[in-house]
């Protein structure tokens, strides 16, 4: 019953938009957790890191994530028209 009723909404860019960042949101919280489990001698030794990339690689990789998840739903790419420069995203 409540699939019917949201059906017209889901439909809609601005949910779709919502969709994207929602993911991306947790694709980020994913990648700074998998980043942080590491301790500081895993990072310098293992991955050539610091603890002050950690930030800048979560972005990014949170970024690679939320380009698949679009690229494996055609039905998202639309609605990247004007969400990509918020949430850094290249145009997926």
């Amino acid at each position: 019953m409540f699939a019917k009723l949201t059906a017209p909404l889901r439909s809609t860019e601005t949910w779709r938009r919502f969709e994207i960042a929602r993911f991306h949101r947790a694709a980020l919280k994913q990648a700074r957790a998998e980043l942080n489990a590491y301790t500081p001698h895993e990072l310098a030794g293992d991955l050539r890191i610091s603890s002050a990339d950690i930030e800048p690689l979560a972005q990014e990789e949170a970024r690679r994530r939320t380009e698949l998840h679009i690229a494996r739903h055609p039905e998202l790419r639309a609605a990247m028209d004007g969400a990509d420069a918020r949430m850094g995203l290249a145009g997926a």
